[in-house]
């Protein structure tokens, strides 16, 4: 009823580090008013944790994602797969 989806012409993945949580799942995203990309989703808390926390996070808005599979870090290579920022939502040791 809604037609063929669209074409995937980039990937955007989130890897671990300590600002988004550890074997993180961004789940859903949207593309924001000045281009960037914001997606929400869960990570572990800590290695072996077994409680999970979620975070959101943005790429800069003036980035260019160029390859197939982008990663986003905290300084990107040149501008590809920088963030502009990341909040973990969660309380220690608890299932949020």
């Amino acid at each position: 009823m809604g037609g063929k989806a669209p074409c995937l012409d980039s990937y955007v993945g989130v890897w671990e580090t300590a600002d988004v949580g550890f074997d993180p799942h961004a789940v859903h995203g949207i593309e924001a008013k000045d281009g960037g990309i914001i997606s929400v989703g869960m990570a572990l808390e800590k290695e072996g944790s077994t409680s999970l926390d979620g975070f959101v996070i943005k790429t800069q808005g003036s980035c260019t994602f160029d390859s197939k599979y982008t990663i986003m870090t905290p300084t990107g290579t040149g501008c590809s797969g920088k963030w502009e920022w990341v909040t973990k939502i969660g309380t220690s040791g608890k299932m949020d």
